[in-house]
This record gives structure tokens, C-alpha cells and sequence, in this order.
């Protein structure tokens, strides 16, 4: 073998080491994004079909559109917050950990809110557990 020169040394040294998400995170970061498409995906369709209402409606139609409405509305923006947590992870941000954690609390605070805690949001939780115990192996590589 022969001896390393110290340019080469401290190269090896100070060169910037490549961090990476292990597999399983990014299988479900993945699953995590494409569960935000599809429901901005329904959202903006849902959206479509309350705007082309074209009879004139009763007062208790209009109160529930407008409430329905106002749901997709936060379901939206809170997809789209989530998917910039997903983004802030896959770039080694603690912020990105804090906003998927808290965005997947509040969705499944919501799905209590009106009772219909099924299977998906089950699995929402479960999968922000696992990417927790992941993330939290190599939380010292967030920044």
C-alpha cells in the first residue's frame, strides 16, 4: 500500500459526504406523495363539479356547499403543505420532520373530528411512525 500524501489526506478529510434516505423512506415518502396527489387530484375534481352547479339551490344546499367547500379547501392546502415537509425530509430539514409529523397529526385529528377514521388514515399514521423511527436513527444528519 503505499502512504496517502497530505493533499490527499486532508481531501478525504474535508470532502462533503453524501448523505442519503434509506430505502424504506423513500418508499414511503414516496407513497406519502402520491397519497397528497391524489387528494388534491379529488380535491380539484370535487371542486369542479361544486362550481358547474347551475340550478338555483335552497338555503340548507348552499350552507352544506360552502361548508364542503371550505373542506376541500383546507384538505388542499394542507396536501400541499405536506408534500413540502416531504421535500424539506428528501433535503435533510428538521423542518420537513416537524410538518410531516404535524400535518399527518391533523389530519387524523380531523378524520376523528368527523368520524370516519378508516384504513387510510391508519395507514397515514402508521407510515409517519415508521419514516419517524428511519428519520430518527440519522437525525443527526437533518439540519
Amino acid at each position: 500500500m503505499t502512504p496517502m500524501t497530505s493533499s490527499t489526506a486532508l481531501a478525504q478529510l474535508y470532502a462533503p459526504t453524501r448523505r442519503e434516505l434509506p430505502g424504506s423512506l423513500k418508499a414511503i415518502l414516496l407513497v406519502k406523495v402520491v397519497a397528497c396527489l391524489v387528494v388534491l387530484g379529488v380535491t380539484f375534481i370535487l371542486f369542479l363539479g361544486l362550481s358547474s352547479v347551475t340550478e338555483p339551490l335552497s338555503s340548507t344546499a348552499a350552507v352544506r356547499m360552502h361548508v364542503m367547500s371550505n373542506l376541500l379547501s383546507l384538505a388542499a392546502g394542507a396536501a400541499l403543505l405536506e408534500l413540502f415537509g416531504i421535500a424539506g425530509i428528501w433535503s435533510f430539514k428538521r423542518w420537513g420532520v416537524y410538518m410531516l409529523a404535524c400535518f399527518t397529526m391533523l389530519g387524523f385529528v380531523f378524520s376523528l373530528k368527523l368520524g370516519n377514521v378508516g384504513f387510510g388514515t391508519c395507514i397515514d399514521v402508521v407510515t409517519t411512525l415508521v419514516a419517524a423511527g428511519a428519520i430518527g436513527a440519522r437525525w443527526r444528519d437533518f439540519e
